[in-house]
């Protein structure tokens, strides 16, 4: 799994849906929607529940939230401790 795989599930979480997480990533709702199916397909598991509402987030994904949030907080820190 890759960090932008981690950025792409946190946006949907955040977004509660395609198009917001799109906003959110600066991409397509399409390309989201395609990262997003192919992350769930490599870990064989669905994350998000699709609806015309919007993404609703599957335990599974509720239990992998914390793990990117964590990773996200380790990146801003190594980012911030470097200098430029």
């Amino acid at each position: 799994m890759h960090w932008d795989d981690l950025k792409i599930l946190l946006a949907a979480a955040r977004g509660g849906s395609l198009s917001r997480a799109a906003i959110l990533l600066g991409m397509d709702q399409s390309t989201v929607s395609r990262r997003l199916s192919g992350l769930e397909a490599s870990l064989d598991t669905v994350l998000f529940k699709r609806s015309k509402t919007g993404l609703e987030v599957t335990d599974a994904c509720a239990r992998l939230v914390p793990l990117a949030e964590r990773v996200e907080e380790a990146v801003a820190g190594d980012c911030q401790s470097k200098p430029a």
